[in-house]
């Protein structure tokens, strides 16, 4: 069992979904919604940690995405890849952050300045 979740990340709520990807057959989805306030960030992490996620993937427009990865980056490690894009650093920026962790123990933290973390 391999267990990710995305995070589709908007400025006052957070739609995600999980899935195991390494099941055989269709792929089966648990999906909820949170808010982007501090207590439901410690929510969200708890629901995260209880349906086993390994990976986290997050999309967001804008800069929404922080206080998200600072509430999980407590459970998971900052993997780092970067994002191939036409755009320039400004405009990935601006038009698409895109972030990862991976449960922490998992495998060793990658530094580096892109926002595509996986």
């Amino acid at each position: 069992m391999y267990r990710i979740a995305g995070i589709d990340v908007h400025k006052k709520k957070l739609a995600v979904v999980v899935t195991d990807v390494e099941v055989h057959g269709e792929y089966q989805f648990e999906r909820c919604w949170f808010g982007a306030n501090p207590e439901q960030l410690r929510l969200l992490s708890q629901w995260l940690a209880e349906h086993q996620v390994e990976e986290v993937v997050m999309e967001s427009t804008a800069l929404y995405w922080k206080p998200v990865w600072g509430a999980l980056e407590r459970y998971w490690q900052p993997i780092c890849q970067k994002r191939e894009s036409a755009f320039d650093e400004r405009e990935q920026e601006t038009e698409s952050s895109q972030t990862g962790l991976r449960r922490r123990g998992e495998s060793p933290v990658i530094s580096c300045p892109s926002l595509h973390l996986i």
